[in-house]
């Protein structure tokens, strides 16, 4: 039996302030933030209808997260882009490795790489990153990989899929699960993962993923213009602007989606 009786108990708990923020940022609450998740988990039947007020769904999945989903405008939406989409995907099939499992679910960066480049290979993931990028030699490739995946790894994190940890290692969340969505009914999740990504089919998350971290983005795009200038061509191949494509598709686990032509502008989630 729940602890809250009525909605103003859940307001006046002293993490609602936090939690309800994060979810407004477009965050998931895995099971591993014990007390977070513990307090939706207990409240959850109060904040359903909380949320539902502001055309927001309160969305529990069974793997262990929470995130809030809008189904108006209020919050906005925004998407990832392909290959942020990518990567997380990627993250996906680590999750599933029992290597991973064995380490507490903590990968690095360059197993990040290694995964990524196995499956897709280098120069099919400089495409995704820099689809107008025509010729560029291996050094400038393994660079830009790098720099790509470092805001990519800094942007999942900042919406709950992973945590970042020193020396460039990363926790594995529960709710990188989420990626797995267009697998869902597959028999064996990770070999249908990883043929999907193989193929280079990189789908949409199955909602809209929204939150606002705008500044952070503003901080990157700025940076970029700063280093495009006084640039000749030559030095302009060693930059990678943030990908503007977005995936067209989706596959929403919940019921009256609505689906919206993304028109979004470099960086956005």
């Amino acid at each position: 039996m729940s602890r809250y009786q009525n909605i103003a108990d859940v307001v006046m708990h002293p993490l609602f302030a936090g939690v309800d923020m994060s979810l407004r940022k477009g965050r998931h609450i895995a099971k591993d933030e014990f007390e977070a998740y513990e307090f939706l988990m207990d409240a959850n039947h109060l904040l359903e209808p909380f949320y539902a007020k502001y055309s927001c769904q309160l969305v529990y999945q069974n793997d262990g997260y929470f995130y809030l989903l809008p189904s108006g405008d209020q919050l906005g939406n925004r998407h990832l882009s392909a290959g942020e989409m990518l990567i997380g995907q990627a993250l996906t099939l680590l999750y599933f490795d029992p290597n991973s499992l064995s380490r507490g679910g903590i990968v690095t960066k360059e197993q990040v790489i290694t995964r990524l480049v196995a499956i897709v290979g280098t120069e099919a993931l400089v495409k995704i990153f820099h689809p107008r990028k025509k010729k560029i030699n291996e050094k400038v490739m393994g660079d830009l990989i790098r720099s790509k995946l470092s805001d990519s790894l800094r942007r999942l994190a900042a919406i709950g899929f992973i945590e970042s940890l020193e020396e460039e290692r990363y926790k594995l969340k529960s709710s990188l699960m989420r990626f797995a969505e267009p697998v869902r009914t597959a028999g064996d999740q990770q070999v249908a993962l990883e043929s999907l990504i193989s193929k280079g089919e990189v789908k949409r998350i199955a909602d809209d993923l929204q939150g606002d971290i705008q500044g952070e983005e503003e901080a990157l795009n700025e940076e970029d213009e700063g280093e495009d200038e006084g640039e000749d061509e030559s030095k302009k191949d060693k930059q990678i602007p943030l990908n503007e494509e977005i995936i067209d598709g989706q596959n929403q686990p919940t019921k009256n989606k609505k689906t919206k032509k993304s028109q979004k502008t470099e960086g956005e989630i």
